[in-house]
């Protein structure tokens, strides 16, 4: 039997993807609605660079009929690589994002940067993402990059399955990919399909759940014939078709009989199907249909846990099946079968655990967010792009009610309400006026201009019922380097166009240097700073922009608990200016590259809370001694006018007062920005807890801001000296591929010269991937050039921030002179 995939033009689809849209709004139907919403996926494709995934989503515009002529990557032609930039460099910067109709369904499909300079862009695309494809190259196997988007979609608690690509490869093997979704990322790999040909004459797959052989023809694979492996004899092993040589078809069954044991491990109903045949009998005795199975995979699907799953049942520490399909994007072989799955077993808005949202008028209360289009509207905002016409973009996920183009908006960035001037259907680069986005369809608005990456919409209407989505997880940047215009007027653009830039990408950022007043751009890469720099120049007119040396973005910590209370009491101006600031400083439990917090003292995680109220009011202020151990010294700021006297001195305080808002927002952006710029190398703080002693904290009728914020910076930084600075560097994953008579050369360079730490050495044929961590500081240089000389040009590296760590004794030296710019990277 043969079958042609239909094919819709492109205007018939947006005509209709629009009625699918908004036939919540339309029928006021709650079946229709359900009905709407189990048809839509919201997925991505997640990989390590160059594994084909702009390959892959154009072939799948093409075989749904959104587009009519087929781009290819290294033509500078792909759909969605729709910047300048990819289509010249050949990779995929910023997330792309899609609607097409596959047989009755709705893909939203986002394809993302594989680079590692680009995570942010995977990070955001997998927070709104139901689903996502897991792609590999069947030549290189489970990759470094491939590690970091996995871990990324396990931590959202997002489904995946798998597809081995390019197939058509020489070298290129199923085993490959099995293997290291087995041993990388601690899956258990299901096959549902079976290569038929290595290398170049791959031609076709085995269904394994029909047992249908379905080769792809036509001028790009548009026409998928199948026909039957065996004759349909139960439990017998039939005769081949014409053409397919008997090995074949056993290894088939022996593939079929391993797909169904495995997916029995995972799956009671099958499991029990199984236990109900005959004992000895083969799996297929169980008269189990393709129906049957499907729907075992579906369920084993949706099933898979969190990375961070609670320990109560488990679930962390089970490992994810996944379904495994494979072909070649390339050679057009195998995307449709994979078109099917991502409809069949990846959840729609419906089958996904309601989301979290804490409520903004009940501090400590929170909501699950179900995909209810009538429900008060929730929207979360994880993209903001600058278009040529429209202006900026917020891409977001509805999550509850919908979004018109009526809707007043408030989003969580301060600042009045705003209406989107157009709602937004989009394909890749072009887009299509919607009038509504209901609950759980992604789109675009135009018009908000306050909007940043992470923030939630509700719409001003339901003020009461507002809520806050979680946000984005960010990485730290790990590159720095200075960046300036040749002239004061490019100056003030630049610095306009750079605001714009880190609100389109928040791991971009922005600082200026306290002694030089050079302004920093920092990054995840140095492809990132280039091509960040690239955009400044094209998309915002900066021309004569200059981007100083590229250097590694050290940090500061520390490495015990600090301890200090500081009073700042000045006369300015006939006015006198008294406040008293108590803090503590301590290393963050969860280490040294974590964020910093900052709280409010014990049991009191909200810090503006706790300074508010106290807990000495009255006239047992004036006698009471510095709470909870705090060690009372006296602080000099080295100005002869200022009297920063000590905490303990009681004589001459003036009465407690309850803070304002005002002060109490003084206070905490002063300790944020005590923060900022560290002791040892002025760069800074990071893994910081930094704990306000509300019950040593006083303010008075005189207190300003001007006072809180000499005190803070005062107490913030003698507590940092008591708890000891130290200076943190960025320490990356690695994997190297080489000659494996070459692997000793490598490991010795690793251990010997780069303070390297190697965790593995895997064979691969001839060749070994040695596993390592490095500091970034010891291969920001011409780390490739040294492999290939160690290697007679035949090894290759990439790597991937994993995380900051204290510089070792040995190194401060060297790390003090390069932060100073007196010694190259």
């Amino acid at each position: 039997m043969i079958g042609r995939i239909a094919t819709r033009g492109v205007a018939a689809w947006k005509g209709r993807a629009g009625r699918v849209a908004g036939a919540r709004a339309a029928s006021g139907g709650p079946r229709k609605a359900s009905e709407a919403l189990a048809r839509i996926r919201n997925c991505g494709i997640i990989a390590h660079i160059d594994a084909g995934k702009t390959t892959l989503s154009e072939r799948l515009l093409l075989y749904s009929g959104s587009i009519s002529n087929l781009g290819e990557v290294h033509d500078g032609q792909a759909t969605m690589d729709f910047m300048d930039q990819e289509r010249e460099r050949g990779i995929t910067i910023q997330s792309a994002a899609t609607s097409f109709a596959w047989q009755d369904t709705i893909f939203n499909l986002i394809d993302t940067p594989g680079h590692v300079d680009f995570t942010v862009e995977v990070e955001r695309s997998l927070r709104v993402l139901d689903g996502a494809v897991a792609l590999f190259d069947a030549v290189h196997g489970v990759e470094a990059q491939s590690e970091t988007v996995w871990r990324q979609a396990r931590r959202y608690g997002v489904p995946r399955v798998a597809f081995a690509n390019k197939l058509d490869r020489e070298g290129a093997t199923l085993e490959r990919v099995m293997d290291g979704l087995r041993h990388r990322l601690g899956a258990r790999p299901v096959a549902l399909q079976m290569p038929l040909g290595d290398a170049g004459a791959f031609c076709g797959v085995v269904d394994l759940l029909t047992m249908q052989v379905l080769r792809f023809e036509g001028k790009h694979g548009e026409i998928v014939a199948s026909a039957p492996l065996v004759d349909a004899a139960p439990g017998l092993r039939g005769m081949a078709p014409a053409g397919l040589p008997q090995d074949v078809v056993e290894a088939a069954m022996e593939c079929r009989e391993s797909m169904l044991e495995g997916l029995a491990d995972a799956d009671d109903v099958l499991a029990e199907a199984f236990m109900e045949a005959e004992d000895g009998s083969s799996p297929d005795a169980a008269g189990l249909t393709p129906a049957d199975v499907r729907a075992a995979v579906r369920r084993i699907t949706l099933s898979q846990p969190a990375l961070e799953a609670p320990s109560g049942d488990g679930a962390a520490d089970r490992s994810p099946t996944v379904a495994v399909l494979c072909g070649s994007a390339y050679k057009n072989v195998g995307v449709q079968p994979l078109m099917d799955a991502v409809r069949e077993y990846l959840p729609s808005p419906l089958d996904v655990p309601p989301t979290p949202a804490a409520l903004v008028a009940q501090e400590g209360q929170s909501a699950a967010l179900r995909p209810d289009a009538t429900a008060p509207l929730a929207a979360f905002v994880f993209k903001v792009a600058a278009h040529p016409t429209r202006g900026p973009l917020c891409y977001f996920r509805v999550y509850s009610g919908t979004m018109t183009r009526a809707s007043l908006i408030n989003t969580t960035s301060p600042g009045p309400a705003e209406r989107p001037s157009k709602l937004l259907q989009l394909l890749a680069d072009e887009d299509k006026e919607v009038d509504a986005v209901p609950a759980g369809q992604i789109g675009a608005a135009a018009g908000l201009k306050r909007a940043r990456t992470g923030d939630t919409l509700c719409a001003s209407s339901n003020a009461k019922e507002a809520v806050r989505l979680p946000g984005l997880l960010l990485p730290e940047p790990v590159f720095t380097a200075s960046i300036e215009a040749d002239s004061a007027g490019q100056q003030r653009q630049l610095e306009a166009a750079l605001e714009v830039l880190v609100r389109q990408d928040p791991s971009l950022r922005v600082t200026e240097d306290a002694e030089t007043g050079q302004l920093l751009l920092s990054g995840m890469g140095k492809l990132h700073l280039e091509v960040a720099v690239e955009r400044l120049r094209r998309e915002f007119g900066v021309a004569e922009v200059t981007l100083g040396r590229v250097t590694v973005a050290y940090r500061e910590g520390v490495s015990d608990e600090g301890r200090f209370a500081a009073v700042f009491d000045r006369a300015l101006d006939g006015k006198r200016h008294w406040a008293r600031v108590a803090v503590k400083v301590r290393a963050a439990q969860a280490g040294c590259g974590a964020a910093n917090t900052l709280r409010g003292g014990a049991g009191e995680p909200d810090l503006l809370s706790a300074a508010a109220e106290p807990e000495v009011q009255g006239d047992a202020a004036e006698d009471a001694p510095p709470a909870r151990g705090l060690r009372a010294r006296l602080v000099s700021s080295g100005d002869e006018s200022a009297d920063l006297a000590s905490a303990s001195v009681a004589s001459g305080m003036p009465p407690p007062a309850p803070l304002s808002r005002a002060l109490s927002d003084a206070l905490q952006e002063a300790l944020a920005a005590a923060l900022e710029r560290g002791p040892r190398i002025g760069r800074a703080m990071l893994g910081v807890d930094l704990e306000l002693d509300p019950a040593a904290t006083f303010v008075s009728p005189l207190t300003t801001a001007v006072a809180l914020r000499g005190a803070a910076a005062a107490a913030v930084t003698a507590a940092i000296s008591d708890a000891g600075a130290v200076m943190l560097e960025p320490v990356m994953a690695l994997e190297i591929s080489t000659p494996t008579e070459e692997t000793g050369a490598v490991l010795n360079d690793l251990s010997s010269h780069r303070r390297g730490r190697v965790l593995d050495v895997v064979p691969d044929g001839r060749r070994s991937i040695v596993v390592a961590e490095a500091p970034l500081a010891e291969l920001a240089g011409d780390y490739a050039g040294t492999l290939r000389s160690l290697s007679a040009g035949e090894a290759s590296y990439s790597m991937h921030f994993k995380e900051y760590e204290v510089v070792p004794r040995e190194a401060e030296s060297r790390v003090e002179l390069e932060a100073a710019g007196l010694l190259s990277g």
